[in-house]
C-alpha cells in the first residue's frame, strides 16, 4: 500500500504526504504538532474552519496505510485492510495554515492514553510520517462557516476540539467590516 499523494480524490480534495516538524504543549490538555513536507505547497486551505482527514499510523508502522493507490476509491480500499494494519482516521480542523513554508498546524486535545490520535500526538516526533486528505481547491466543502448575506450575528460556542475552528473564524471575521459581521465567541469546557 503507497502513501503517495499525487493523484486527485475529487475536484476539491487530494491526498498530502507530510512530516512532523514539532510537537509542543500549548496548555494542559492542548498539543498542537506542526506538519511539513513539500507537497504542503499545495495545500489550497480554505481558512476559518477549514477541516482535514488525518490518517495516522499504529504504533510499529513507519507510515500510516492508506490504499491511495485505488484512486476515487481509497475509502474501499482503506476499509478492506485489517483494521490493525490501516492507518487511523481522523478529522481535524486546521489550526494555523502557513503557505510559505509548506507547513500546517493541528491541535490535539490530550487525553491521555484513551484514544490512538491522543496516543499518537503525546509521542509525536520530528519525521514521523502522516498523511492529510485535504483540500486541492481554497473554496471547498470542508469550510462549513458560510454566513448567509446580511448575516449580522454569529454565535460560536466551542469545547477545547474546537478551539482551531473558532480561532480561525474570527480570524477570517477580523478582515470583514463591523457591518458584515459581528461576531461573540465562547470557548470552554462542556459538562
Amino acid at each position: 500500500m503507497s502513501t503517495s499523494a499525487t493523484a486527485p480524490i475529487a475536484a476539491q480534495y487530494r491526498f498530502y504526504a507530510a512530516h512532523v516538524v514539532r510537537a509542543r504543549r500549548v496548555g494542559a490538555s492542548l498539543i498542537r504538532v506542526t506538519f511539513g513536507g513539500a507537497e504542503l505547497a499545495d495545500f489550497a486551505g480554505g481558512g476559518r474552519d477549514q477541516s482535514v482527514s488525518l490518517f495516522l499510523p499504529h504504533p510499529g508502522q513507519h507510515a500510516p496505510v492508506v490504499a491511495v493507490e485505488q484512486g476515487e476509491d481509497w475509502f474501499g480500499g482503506w476499509r478492506a485492510l485489517p483494521a490493525d494494519v490501516r492507518a487511523v482516521l481522523r478529522s481535524y480542523t486546521i489550526r494555523e495554515h502557513r503557505p510559505a513554508d509548506a507547513q500546517v498546524d493541528i491541535d490535539f486535545v490530550s487525553h491521555g492514553d484513551t484514544g490512538p490520535a491522543s496516543r499518537w500526538a503525546a509521542l509525536a516526533g520530528p519525521g514521523g510520517r502522516v498523511l492529510l486528505l485535504g483540500p486541492a481547491v481554497p473554496d471547498n466543502r470542508s469550510v462549513c462557516l458560510r454566513p448567509p448575506d446580511g448575516t449580522d450575528l454569529v454565535l460560536l460556542a466551542a469545547d477545547e476540539t474546537a478551539l482551531p475552528a473558532v480561532e480561525g473564524i474570527l480570524a477570517w471575521r477580523r478582515g470583514l467590516s463591523e457591518e458584515d459581521l459581528r461576531a461573540e465567541a465562547l470557548a470552554g469546557a462542556t459538562a
